[in-house]
C-alpha cells in the first residue's frame, strides 16, 4: 500500500512497516508484482523489492492487468508488457481497456479497436464503436450506424439511424428514418 511522507511516496506492507522508501514523486498500486512510480517527472515500474524493472520513460503509466499496462510517451499512448516491450505502438491519442482482451484506440475523435496482442482489428476511423463481445461491433459514422466483424468486414451497412443488439434473442434492430416528402404546389 502506498504512503506519502514529506511530499514523497513509498510503500508499506500489510502491517504498516515501510518496505519501499519514500522517494517517488507519485505512485500507482502494485498489481501483478509491479507498481508504476514517478521519478524525475517520468513514470516507470518497480517490483516489490524496489528494483526498477521498467525504466522511467513515460509521461503516464497505468497498473498492469493481464500482463499489459497502458503507457504514454510524447503525447501518444499504447501498451507494454511486463518486460517493458511495446506491444501496441505508442501512436494513439487514447487507449482504453475494454472487456474480453480488447482495447479502444483513438486518434483524434476517431475510434478503433485493438486486441491484447497489439493487433489493430479496426483502424480508428469511426465516431463511435461498441464491442458486442460476439465477434461483431456496432460502429457509428456521421450519425449512421452499421455492423462490422472484428476483421472489419461490413455485415450491416452504415445506413441506419440507430442500431441495437438484443443479446438474449441474438437479433439486431435497425431504425431507418424516411425523409419527409412534400407535394409540389402548382
Amino acid at each position: 500500500q502506498g504512503i506519502k511522507r514529506d511530499g514523497l511516496y513509498g510503500f508499506v506492507d500489510a502491517k504498516g512497516r515501510l518496505r519501499i522508501a519514500n522517494r517517488y514523486e507519485d505512485i500507482g498500486q502494485f498489481k501483478e508484482g509491479l507498481a508504476p512510480v514517478k521519478i524525475l517527472g517520468k513514470w516507470g515500474f518497480v517490483n516489490t523489492n524496489d528494483n526498477i524493472t521498467i525504466n522511467p520513460d513515460f509521461e503516464s503509466a497505468q497498473e498492469f492487468e493481464d500482463g499489459l499496462a497502458i503507457v504514454k510517451r510524447n503525447g501518444k499512448t499504447g501498451f507494454i508488457n511486463k518486460e517493458g516491450k511495446t506491444i501496441l505502438p505508442l501512436r494513439y491519442d487514447l487507449v482504453e481497456r475494454l472487456t474480453a482482451n480488447k482495447f479502444l484506440i483513438m486518434t483524434g475523435t476517431r475510434h478503433g479497436l485493438s486486441d491484447d496482442k497489439g493487433n489493430v482489428l479496426i483502424e480508428p476511423r469511426f465516431d463511435k464503436i461498441q464491442d458486442l463481445q460476439n465477434g461483431y461491433v456496432i460502429v457509428e459514422q456521421d450519425k449512421k450506424f452499421g455492423l462490422l466483424t472484428l476483421e472489419g468486414l461490413s455485415t450491416i451497412p452504415l445506413t441506419y439511424d440507430k442500431l441495437i443488439y438484443d443479446g438474449e434473442r441474438n437479433l439486431y434492430l435497425g431504425l431507418k428514418r424516411m425523409a419527409w416528402l412534400t407535394p409540389e404546389l402548382n
